[in-house]
């Protein structure tokens, strides 16, 4: 025969495992392992470790993730360095030197850690509703703790969100590094620098066909690029030059050859250009300087002629 106890509270006679009265629904509490004081305080332990576990932050996925995430942002801050500025350099070195680092590391996934323990949870309160989950009291006592655990589970689905939108970002830093147009050579900006000023140098031209040297000064202003500036001097100089010259011709027709031979002497190129690249824009017009000038001279009487600068002296 089996073995029977009697209710606590109403003393009918019930099986020796029972653990609710099934005539007063009275809750006979169970002895070790199995007593309700137990089986809480183990649940009561599992959601206290299950809430101690750290969710990935961006940061934290980034240092996680190390092995991956730091040469990519490696690799992506020199892509950057040489395509946008210098300075990311300093950030590819410093996410160098961490991938090197995290190599001797050991990887962690806090994540993981919660399969066992949601073992455990759901082992016991399978325990607890089966040996108490008849009682309202205790009904309510396992619902709190499922709601516990579906908040951490929650905090945890955010977590792993996180750690999605970390490789999504560690792949568009890359992305965008990789995707950047190559930066533009020297050569490329001045020539598009130069392009840009065209209008300015056309009207320049204009201004000074019509001899109004002072506009086409103030039209030299607007101009940046060291090969326009060049160019457009030599072509103010050059006027003022030809106009000078005029005035040494009306001398010589005039019959004052002393006083133009003087004066034929004293006009003089200037040079604008400092280096050679820039030189060879400016040659031009030096060479029609000198064939001005030497034509002004051949006017002169010989005995008046004066030596013309060479063009080989530029």
């Amino acid at each position: 025969m089996s073995q029977t106890i009697k209710c606590p509270n109403c003393k009918a006679d019930l099986l020796a495992n029972s653990t609710i009265c099934e005539w007063c629904n009275f809750v006979i509490n169970q002895e070790g392992d199995k007593s309700i004081e137990s089986i809480s305080d183990d649940l009561d332990e599992i959601i206290k470790a299950m809430k101690g576990i750290e969710n990935p932050t961006l940061l934290s996925s980034f240092k996680k993730n190390s092995k991956i995430s730091m040469p990519i942002f490696a690799a992506s801050s020199f892509l950057l360095s040489y395509k946008v500025n210098g300075w990311f350099a300093i950030l590819g070195i410093f996410f160098l030197l961490y991938s090197i680092v995290s190599i001797f590391k050991k990887s962690t996934n806090p994540i993981a850690n919660l399969r066992p323990l949601k073992a455990a949870f759901d082992e016991k309160v399978r325990n607890f509703q089966n040996l108490y989950g008849l009682n309202n009291k205790y009904k309510a006592q396992i619902q709190q703790y499922q709601n516990d655990w579906k908040l951490i589970e929650n905090a945890a689905t955010k977590g792993i969100l996180v750690e999605w939108i970390s490789y999504g970002l560690v792949v568009l830093f890359f992305v965008i590094a990789f995707i950047l147009p190559e930066p533009k050579t020297k050569s490329e900006v001045n020539n598009e620098l130069v392009s840009s000023e065209t209008e300015s140098m056309l009207k320049a031209d204009s201004l000074l066909n019509e001899n109004n040297i002072d506009l086409a000064k103030k039209e030299l202003m607007k101009i940046k690029s060291n090969q326009n500036s060049i160019e457009l001097k030599s072509k103010i100089q050059l006027k003022e030059i030809e106009l000078a010259l005029t005035k040494v011709e009306n001398k010589i027709e005039q019959g004052d050859a002393t006083s133009a031979k003087s004066d034929l002497m004293k006009i003089i190129w200037i040079k604008n250009s400092v280096d050679y690249d820039i030189e060879q824009f400016e040659e031009k017009y030096y060479k029609q300087f000198i064939a001005l000038k030497n034509v002004v001279n051949d006017k002169l009487p010989a005995d008046k002629k004066i030596k013309v600068e060479d063009e080989f002296d530029f």
